[in-house]
C-alpha cells in the first residue's frame, strides 16, 4: 500500500482512473517529474489470493495494467530516457516488458523445446538461421534458470533452506499466469479499465489475524 504526499500526487496529475495497476503507473510518473519513492522496512501482512479464480483475476488485473503502463509511458520513448535517464528507462522497460512479455511467451518456449527434442529443430529454423533459432531457445531455458537461482538465493538469505526449497515453484507459476496474460491482452481492447477485483481474508489465518485485530479495538 503506498503512501503519497498529496502535493506530490496533486503535482502529477493524480491518479489514472483507467488504469487497474495505478501504482506501477504513479510510481513512474512521480519518477518523471523528479519525486522519490522509497520502501519501508517492514513487513506486510496482505493475503494473497487462496483460490484459484481469485488469484487468476488478480494476475490478469495486473498483467494488464503492466501493459497499459507501458504503452502510456512508452508514447514517447524519447522523453521518457530524457527524464529518468537511460539506465533506469532501460531498467522500467525491462521489468514492465518482464511483467507480461515472459507470461505469453511460455507456449513458444515449450513448443520450441519439445520441437527440439523431437525433430532436433525449432518451428522458425526456417525463419532464422539456424544459430539465432538456437540461441533465441537457449535464452529463454537460461532466463528461467537464472531467474529461479536467483529466486532460491533471496528466499534462502530471507527464510533459510527449508522455504528456499520452494523457489522452483515459481516454474508453476509461469505456466499458470499465461492464461491471465492472454486474458488481459484480450481485455486491452474492450474492457481496459475492468477492475477484477480480489477478494481477501478467505483463509483461516487472514480471519484469526482480522478478529484479533477487532478484539484489540
Amino acid at each position: 500500500m503506498p503512501f503519497i504526499k498529496t502535493n506530490a500526487l496533486r503535482s502529477v496529475g493524480g491518479w489514472d482512473p483507467y488504469n487497474v495497476t495505478e501504482d506501477a503507473d504513479l510510481g513512474l510518473r512521480l519518477a518523471r517529474h523528479g519525486w522519490r519513492t522509497e520502501i519501508i522496512d517492514s513487513t506486510t501482512w496482505e493475503e494473497p489470493p487462496v483460490e484459484w479464480k481469485q488469484w487468476r483475476g488478480q494476475r490478469s488485473r495486473w498483467i494488464k495494467g503492466f501493459i497499459v503502463t507501458w504503452l502510456v509511458h512508452m508514447r514517447s520513448p524519447r522523453d521518457l530516457f530524457r527524464q529518468l535517464g537511460w539506465r533506469n528507462a532501460l531498467a522500467i522497460n525491462i521489468m514492465l516488458l518482464d511483467g507480461f512479455v515472459a507470461f505469453l511467451l511460455q507456449p513458444l518456449f515449450w513448443i520450441a523445446i519439445a520441437a527440439l527434442l523431437i525433430t532436433g529443430s525449432t518451428p522458425w529454423a526456417m525463419l532464422l538461421t539456424p544459430s539465432v533459432a538456437m540461441a533465441t531457445t537457449w535464452i529463454f531455458a537460461l532466463g528461467q534458470a537464472f531467474v529461479l537461482i536467483a529466486a532460491f538465493t533471496a528466499l534462502q538469505r530471507r527464510f533459510g533452506f527449508s522455504r528456499a526449497i520452494w523457489s522452483p515453484g515459481l516454474w508453476l507459476y509461469w505456466q499458470c499466469a499465461t492464461p491471465p496474460a492472454y486474458r488481459a491482452v484480450r481485455e486491452i481492447f474492450g474492457k481496459q479499465a475492468e477492475w477484477n477485483k480480489t477478494q481477501h481474508c478467505l483463509s483461516r489465518a487472514a480471519i484469526e489475524r482480522r478478529e484479533s485485530a477487532l478484539r484489540d479495538h
